[in-house]
């Protein structure tokens, strides 16, 4: 049974986001929107902020749960508008909208099913992010926003600051479906080569919709392109099986 499910940089990303509310000691009159997790009871009082723990963690706007100070939970809080900019930006009933559309719904829904805890981290060359069974989800912020001279050259007049929220938003996304898929009944995370490359499959049509709302090119312009990058991320899960 594998410990943890990466999607490498085989065409950009991984990444996974969540949607538990923090708390904190501080107290305010209005309730978070997020509601208690029925499973766990966490977020029970929703007056308190950053669960409990302010120093810690922040809590933007009351819809996930950051594990790491400001600078940080706002790069990913860029990512995830950025998402949600390219949904906006697609026609409303095409299937790339409907494919973004369900993942975005995973991040937008606070405690689904095994609710997400987000953390920065130091992962292996690329990587740039990674799920963890039990909801943990490690991210390279370094590495996504690493410049990449490929990719500003296939994004002509693409600032490195645009092409890093579409990476960024893109990983999150990718990451999303794999959770949707994960949280399924007898799925789980994949412990196969055939379930790693479906798995892949459908992560990385979402991806291509983040790029295609922002106007970026990713390289997964084609099904070819979308089964190549599946193919890459299978090679590097197999790696990783090796002792």
């Amino acid at each position: 049974m594998m410990s943890a499910f990466k999607s490498t940089v085989g065409a950009f990303f991984a990444l996974s986001f969540m949607a538990a509310s923090g708390q904190s000691a501080a107290k305010f009159l209005s309730a978070d929107p997020v509601k208690t997790n029925p499973n766990t009871g966490t977020n029970f009082n929703r007056y308190n902020y950053a669960n409990n723990n302010p120093y810690r963690f922040t809590d933007p706007d009351g819809r996930y749960w950051c594990n790491s100070g400001p600078t940080q939970c706002g790069k990913i809080d860029g990512y995830v508008a950025g998402a949600r900019t390219a949904l906006a930006n697609l026609p409303k009933n095409s299937d790339a909208a409907k494919k973004l559309s369900g993942a975005l719904a995973t991040l937008g829904t606070a405690w689904h099913k095994n609710g997400i805890t987000l953390q920065p981290a130091n992962l292996d060359k690329n990587t740039l992010a990674q799920a963890n069974p039990g909801g943990l989800i490690e991210i390279d912020l370094k590495q996504i926003g690493a410049a990449r001279p490929d990719l500003a050259a296939a994004n002509p007049g693409k600032t490195n600051g645009q092409l890093e929220v579409a990476v960024g938003g893109g990983a999150i996304a990718h990451e999303a479906r794999h959770e949707s898929d994960a949280a399924r009944p007898g799925i789980g995370f994949p412990t196969t080569k055939a379930a790693v490359y479906n798995s892949e499959m459908n992560a990385y049509p979402v991806t291509a919709a983040v790029a295609s709302g922002l106007g970026v090119n990713l390289g997964l312009n084609t099904p070819a392109d979308i089964a190549a990058a599946a193919q890459s991320s299978v090679n590097a899960w197999e790696k990783a099986q090796q002792p």
